[in-house]
């Protein structure tokens, strides 16, 4: 994910053993909750996704 001129690594995998330090040796900024931020991110996305539908769609 990329943010400004960052680059961040979110999901399980930035906590497999020596990936973390793998990544940050590249330049990767890794949240405290990597896990817990890609949920959030996709749980947004979900948000906006169906909000988009629903303005489409009357209910009857």
């Amino acid at each position: 994910m990329r943010d400004n001129n960052c680059e961040w690594a979110i999901g399980g995998g930035c906590l497999l053993p020596g990936f973390k330090k793998l990544l940050e040796k590249n330049g990767f900024k890794i949240l405290d909750n990597p896990v817990e931020a890609n949920v959030s991110g996709l749980l947004e996305m979900a948000k906006t996704i169906s909000s988009k539908n629903l303005t489409g769609t009357s209910l009857k």
